[in-house]
């Protein structure tokens, strides 16, 4: 079992893992690069060994208010140089691949029923830091020296950022679309007579059931708030964004979706998102979280009705596993998945808020698939959090300014489940507000393919 603390130096391959993703900010020459390391008789750009320290969870030593999670002691310097070379004050490299290869969820076994690691587990909840993409931070302060460095010794380095500007990844997950279904309406009935929780009024669960009765019996027609396609495309077309559409397969399991591939109306949509040149792409259901075999043949049949289906994913409420399932995707031809983040909490998981390529622990080398960090649900913001729509603007604010701070990423996933009036009121409205407010910042929009092409193109 590995050491949950990381009492220990990095080796070599977790090292370069960690350069590998600095030279996405920065021009890294292979001299430079091995100067980089903890050894002070070969190294010139050195970092302290802090040996059997164990991970700081008390947050103690802090630099511009940023936790340092391997520090040597609680003073807030970064560096100092002497003699031509950079001696870094606490290890930020450790610190940085702690986060950045998510280390804490390959040491620590602990899973919930959908065989997610937990947020109350991570540090990011013990040193209440989700908001902060630490390892930007880290990074930003190596690159200060590195920069300071070789101007000592006269080597021209350019700074970069690997999308140019911000970078606004707009995403839909596509699981129910038959609100007035007969599985939905038992559902419906359960919340009204106490056996399941309920997430509207008696009223309003009682006008769904009577709404139901009168739509099958086609006595009266009421609109289906979970048809939302034409109105989130619509939204975001007017403010010039783009976005990812993940489609479920209907498994039959009881987390599973309520619509196949092949309906009628479900392929009409999938021609009119193809048309307004959205992204399709699979969303893997309940129970493939190791069955990377069975996702491609899924993948493979979506494509059968949405030819431009990408070789992209996202798993089914988030169940995937940062090793495991990630190397059954890349052995099976999915190039990016886009599942990991936390579904109790919002925020930055591997506290970076760029793609990244995920480590492979067990094997001690960099995947080839990508991963683009979700960082804000709608599922999270409303239902496990509870936020208020001005509490929700407070934390989108807060992430928008970190990811335009360093020219990142804000991902954010939005349900055509969402926007049922009865349940979120108001939500249609605060959609709108919501693009509007984004809009602001001027990001760039593109989707999951076109992120991953433009990362593959200054960082192969």
């Amino acid at each position: 079992m590995a050491d949950i603390q990381l009492r220990r130096k990095l080796t070599k391959a977790e090292t370069d893992y960690v350069i590998a993703h600095l030279a996405h900010h920065i021009d890294m020459p292979d001299e430079l690069k091995q100067t980089i390391g903890y050894d002070a008789d070969h190294c010139t750009i050195i970092f302290p060994d802090t040996g059997e320290t164990p991970v700081d969870e008390s947050g103690r030593t802090k630099i511009d208010g940023i936790p340092v999670l391997f520090p040597t002691d609680t003073k807030n310097e970064k560096y100092k140089i002497e003699n031509g070379k950079i001696f870094f004050r606490h290890d930020l490299l450790k610190s940085a691949f702690y986060l950045l290869s998510g280390y804490q969820e390959y040491a620590k076994e602990t899973r919930d029923k959908w065989g997610r690691f937990p947020y109350r587990e991570s540090i990011q909840s013990q040193l209440d830091c989700m908001h902060k993409p630490l390892v930007n931070y880290y990074f930003e302060w190596i690159i200060e020296a590195i920069v300071e460095y070789s101007d000592i010794h006269e080597i021209g380095l350019r700074r970069h950022s690997p999308l140019g500007r911000m970078t606004l990844h707009m995403t839909h997950d596509i699981d129910m679309v038959r609100y007035f279904s007969s599985r939905r309406t038992l559902f419906r009935v359960a919340q009204l007579i106490g056996l399941r929780q309920k997430d509207m009024s008696k009223a309003n669960l009682l006008e769904n059931i009577l709404a139901f009765i009168g739509n099958t019996l086609k006595i009266s027609k009421i609109k289906n708030p979970y048809w939302s396609f034409h109105l989130i495309r619509n939204t975001e077309k007017f403010y010039g964004f783009k976005s990812t559409w993940f489609f479920l397969p209907k498994v039959n399991g009881v987390f599973d979706a309520d619509y196949k591939f092949e309906d009628k109306d479900i392929r009409a949509i999938l021609n009119f998102l193809e048309r307004e040149q959205a992204e399709i792409a699979l969303h893997g259901p309940i129970g493939t979280l190791n069955d990377g075999a069975r996702l491609r043949q899924m993948r493979e049949n979506l494509k059968t009705f949405a030819p431009s289906t990408s070789n992209n994913i996202r798993q089914h409420f988030l169940s995937a596993d940062l090793t495991e399932t990630l190397r059954e995707m890349q052995a099976n031809g999915f190039e990016c998945d886009c599942s990991l983040g936390f579904s109790e909490h919002e925020g930055y998981r591997f506290g970076y808020c760029h793609p990244l390529k995920p480590f492979d622990h067990k094997e001690q080398k960099t995947m080839e698939i990508w991963e683009i960090p979700l960082q804000i649900m709608d599922t999270t913001i409303l239902s496990h959090r509870q936020l208020s729509y001005d509490e929700i603007f407070n934390v989108v604010e807060t992430m928008a300014d970190e990811a335009k701070k360093f020219d990142g990423v804000m991902s954010l996933l939005w349900h055509n489940s969402t926007f049922d009036e009865k349940v979120n009121p108001g939500i249609n409205k605060f959609y709108e507000d919501l693009n509007l407010y984004l809009s602001q910042y001027t990001p760039k929009s593109l989707t999951t393919n076109e992120i991953v092409s433009a990362m593959r193109s200054v960082c192969p």
